[in-house]
């Protein structure tokens, strides 16, 4: 049965001296309640006081009134302040809670709405979601040869831990060849069918072991222009190899050389741990004949309330009603949750579209899409430590 609960608090000046009657009715008013709590003798500043235990009772409406006077009656005037109260002496906290100390919103909301769905289901998880891609990799094994032209590059002379060093997990270098080389160690105009490699000490296998190849017009390796597309792959696999000498890496697509381009030969792989590395026999070309990458993925550190980075605002004009949002952050438990975002994004009309809490002070993460700026409506997702995604559709609020 639902009753009606009136609470009022009887305040007075700067002792905190407080009166709270709870006033409770069933089906109709007049029924009640009394708790006694301060009366204006009582001298304590603050107090706690229990809801009746029935638990047959249910309250619909609070109401909570106040009554302020000032010690003794007495008011301060404009010639004798220090006689009683004034206007800023007042102070009044008032907190609802259950004996679990569990705030009522976490206990009454929904557990999920979505925007313009009637769904009654919201399928998430709260564990990492993981995506495979399934590639297939080639084997090439020449069982009879009719005819084979071999051509060698440099002397050998340097003992080199790539592109094979598999003591980086992860790894991309790029050589470049001259048309010039190439012709001078006898090179012509074919197809290619396969790299040999001296290896001078064995290391670790190599994981989706790539070679790619494509013809530039550049004639020394640049690491501000680095090449990134338009290569052709002839060899994808994991390979370890089978000891030390000259090793055949045997190419499952043909790679026709024009005779006259410069050629980049790429080397990728990507190994789970890290290992040893396979030493190459190589040799001093005279000028930037490679590049290289092994580092780990890089990220931004802020460290204080003004730091920013402005992206490229290029790409915006592509997006009209779904954008996607990818990143890994790592957040200073020692400062935050505080109102902060991770990023916003604003119109032509300098109305903000895209918005990320992360979190507010609150400890939800809100994400924001559409028109939020003063007025405005949004679609939002939040999610908090203590609460399942909710999705408000029609947000609105101001700037931040």
């Amino acid at each position: 049965m639902k009753k009606l609960l009136l609470i009022a608090f009887l305040f007075i000046t700067t002792l905190s001296v407080w009166t709270i009657e709870e006033h409770s009715a069933y089906a109709g008013p007049g029924d009640t309640t009394v708790v006694q709590t301060f009366w204006y003798d009582t001298n304590l500043r603050a107090g706690v006081f229990i809801f009746p235990s029935d638990t047959t009772i249910t309250y619909e409406k609070i109401i909570m009134l106040y009554s302020m006077r000032c010690k003794d009656g007495l008011v301060s005037t404009g010639s004798n302040p220090n006689l009683g109260c004034g206007e800023w002496d007042y102070n009044c906290y008032t907190f609802l809670v259950d004996s679990s100390q569990t705030d009522s919103l976490l206990t009454t909301s929904n557990s999920h709405l979505i925007s313009n769905s009637s769904s009654t289901s919201f399928d998430y998880t709260t564990l990492p979601v993981y995506s495979y891609t399934q590639f297939t990799q080639q084997q090439v094994t020449y069982t009879n040869t009719i005819s084979e032209s071999v051509a060698t590059v440099g002397a050998g002379a340097l003992q080199l831990n790539n592109p094979l060093g598999a003591s980086s997990p992860i790894s991309r270098r790029q050589y470049l060849f001259t048309a010039v080389e190439l012709g001078l160690a006898g090179f012509t105009a074919d197809s290619t069918t396969a790299i040999r490699l001296d290896i001078s000490s064995l290391g670790s296998a190599l994981g989706n072991l790539r070679i790619n190849i494509k013809s530039t017009a550049q004639s020394a390796m640049n690491a501000d222009a680095p090449e990134t597309d338009g290569f052709t792959e002839v060899y994808f696999l994991n390979t370890a190899l089978a000891g030390t000498g000259v090793q055949s890496f045997n190419f499952h697509s043909p790679y026709w050389w024009d005779g006259t381009s410069n050629l980049i030969i790429e080397f990728t792989y990507t190994n789970s741990i890290p290992g040893t590395d396979n030493l190459v026999a190589g040799n001093n070309t005279g000028f930037n004949a490679s590049l290289s990458s092994s580092s780990p993925d890089n990220y931004l550190a802020f460290n204080n309330n003004t730091s920013i980075v402005k992206l490229n605002s290029g790409f915006n004009g592509t997006i009209t009603n779904e954008i996607s949002v990818a990143f890994w952050i790592y957040g200073d438990p020692a400062r935050l949750p505080a109102n902060t975002y991770l990023m916003e994004a604003y119109d032509a009309n300098n109305q903000r579209q895209v918005n990320i809490h992360l979190p507010w002070n609150d400890s939800n993460i809100y994400w924001d899409c559409g028109n939020t700026g003063i007025g405005g409506a949004a679609d939002r997702i939040r999610h908090g430590r203590d609460r399942d995604i909710v999705a408000d559709s029609g947000r609105t609020e101001g700037n931040s």
